[in-house]
């Protein structure tokens, strides 16, 4: 299975992201910033990044930016429930075109697992 970062400012998205992927056999590192993931980055490689998009400070889409402009990033997913401004499908729409793949939130472990999958056979195949 992969190394996989999933990134969240929500604790409870965190952990239960986290859950779904642990029972698939991934293993996994969360962080609840983008400033935590660009330090774990610095010292630890991953086969998959999983960011949600709408986060404060700095957000998915400026993560996922930052990333395609290093050479060894691994592939990334966004996720999005929308917010109180933007909705998932806006956040989401624009994380199409920056991301690998898309979840909106809440999503479920199956429709988790063929992203996965997808995203993963995407960049073999690269």
């Amino acid at each position: 299975m992969a190394t996989i970062l999933v990134v969240d400012d929500d604790p409870g998205v965190l952990s239960t992201v986290t859950f779904m992927l642990q029972v698939n056999d991934h293993a996994v590192t969360a962080v609840s910033s983008v400033s935590e993931c660009l330090s774990k980055l610095d010292t630890e490689k991953f086969e998959l990044i999983i960011t949600d998009i709408l986060m404060p400070t700095t957000d998915g889409t400026e993560l996922i930016q930052i990333l395609r402009k290093r050479e060894d990033a691994p592939p990334i997913i966004a996720m999005s429930g929308g917010g109180n401004i933007v909705s998932a499908n806006d956040a989401l729409s624009l994380a199409k075109v920056l991301a690998k793949g898309v979840l909106e939130k809440p999503f479920l472990e199956d429709e988790l697992n063929a992203v996965i999958n997808d995203v993963l056979g995407q960049a073999q195949t690269t």
